[in-house]
């Protein structure tokens, strides 16, 4: 199943709004767009930070914002500590910022899976066609 299948099929919806700053960059430089996106399933909704680069001409859709979470949280659930998430990750400076990065993304990836349900959080993440 591909991402727009999944998202067709479960009825996922979003919302964006343009807001100043996302909260968890320590370097924004590169981005220069910033939203809260807010992912609507059965009821549920669930709120993130999300941000651009400068080549970005178009808003995020609802497969970009949910494709990002779904590889956060594979970043996640493959690392058994801080440590081996940032060298899976290539990560070797300002350590102590990447780990306030690493903590937004283990809660991050429990909203997901709360936000999802169980289920259809491993489906997103391990089953899903994501390209």
């Amino acid at each position: 199943m591909t991402l727009d299948q999944f998202i067709e099929k479960h009825g996922i919806t979003m919302t964006l709004k343009k807001v100043e700053e996302n909260p968890y960059l320590f370097d924004s430089s590169s981005m220069t767009n910033h939203y809260r996106a807010t992912l609507r399933f059965q009821g549920r909704k669930m709120s993130v930070p999300f941000s651009t680069g400068s080549a970005w001409k178009e808003d995020p859709t609802v497969k970009v914002v949910l494709n990002c979470l779904a590889n956060d949280a594979v970043s996640v659930e493959v690392a058994r500590s801080f440590g081996e998430w940032a060298d899976d990750l290539g990560l070797s400076s300002d350590l102590a910022q990447w780990e306030r990065v690493y903590r937004a993304s283990c809660k991050q990836t429990e909203r997901l899976k709360k936000f999802l349900g169980p289920h259809l959080y491993r489906v997103l993440v391990w089953q899903v066609d994501k390209d």
